[in-house]
């Protein structure tokens, strides 16, 4: 009884010992756990920067001349065009836009270029070059509107009891070919 008694003393000095001995590390694993956890946050709320479509270099497009050079010219030049006039396809638009978004929230338009090549429509040389920025765009308010259609809106029984008797069973024979 006496061995168990300094058996089981040993064992408790042992396991304080290791308990002592662990203390910083569990606090300097707590600490690690904190700082991790806050440069997540952090990282989280950084700002993501969004860039869509082609803008060409400054350089590019002080290199483009009016009425010396041609479509194709311009195509070599700064690339394919991000879009052509809907109405005017003599008019080629490069077009970029940045945005940022942060963690939830919707992205917000911070910068927009567009560069618009009008090309003569005979000649198909460069006729103007143009330059607009997010400054000289105009804000349209979009209508959510629904535009109504005429007639009688019927309710999903009526519908329902409405086919009732319209289709007779010499029909449905006819068109399943007589098939049971």
């Amino acid at each position: 009884m006496q061995a168990t008694r300094i058996a089981s003393k040993c064992e408790d000095v042992l396991y304080e010992d290791i308990r002592v001995k662990l203390a910083p590390l569990r606090t300097g694993i707590k600490q690690s756990c904190v700082l991790a956890l806050l440069v997540t946050a952090t990282i989280a709320c950084a700002p993501v920067v969004t860039s869509h479509g082609y803008f060409p270099r400054t350089a590019e497009i002080l290199t483009v001349a009016e009425g010396s050079h041609s479509q194709r010219q311009i195509e070599l030049m700064l690339g394919s065009p991000s879009t052509i006039g809907s109405f005017d396809d003599n008019t080629w638009y490069y077009i970029n836009t940045q945005s940022h978004s942060f963690a939830w929230k919707a992205p917000v338009i911070v910068a927009e270029q567009v560069l618009a090549i009008k090309f003569d429509s005979e000649t198909k040389m460069v006729k103007s070059v143009n330059q607009y920025s997010i400054k000289d765009g105009r804000v349209i308010a979009f209508s959510d509107d629904v535009t109504p259609t005429r007639g009688r809106e019927l309710s999903f029984l009526e519908q329902l009891i409405g086919n009732v008797g319209r289709v007779s069973a010499d029909q449905l024979e006819q068109q399943t070919g007589g098939d049971r």
